[in-house]
């Protein structure tokens, strides 16, 4: 299986960052992650908006590296033999960043347990673009 150069260099990109993740002991620990530049669980970024890059190296232990590396090997060189290198980086970083902002909207909502059992809130204040645009939504399961 002949992998392409652009899924190549992102795998190697991929076990770099996770030899720095073992040399610093994060593997398998949130808290470490986040230091390194994961999303953060409360989805508040506080201005921190390099975390829409730098989430999408980290791995939370080998299988996730594995998986993450046989997928990206495998659906990387299809589309790289298909619609070039540049086309599938621009689908990788695409995908990359919706990603980051689901993650962020679902981090930002949670649960309410109580009275209101099953009502689902996101806090306005919980996922904020600049200043401009909040995501607000409020949803109730009955």
């Amino acid at each position: 299986m002949k992998a392409s150069p652009g899924s190549i260099v992102l795998v190697v990109a991929l076990a770099g960052v996770f030899g720095v993740e073992i040399a610093t002991h994060s593997v398998g620990n949130d808290a470490l992650l986040l230091k390194l530049g994961a999303l953060p669980d409360n989805g508040e970024l506080n201005g921190q908006y390099w975390r829409f890059a730098t989430y999408s190296f980290l791995h939370f232990n080998w299988s996730h590296l594995l998986v993450n590396t046989l997928l990206l090997l495998w659906v990387g060189r299809i589309l790289e033999k298909r619609v070039g290198t540049s086309l599938t980086g621009t689908i990788y970083a695409c995908s990359v960043l919706s990603s980051a902002i689901v993650i962020l909207v679902v981090h930002g909502c949670y649960p309410k347990v109580g009275a209101r059992c099953g009502e689902l809130v996101c806090k306005p204040e919980s996922f904020r673009v600049g200043h401009r645009i909040e995501l607000r939504f409020i949803r109730r399961l009955y």
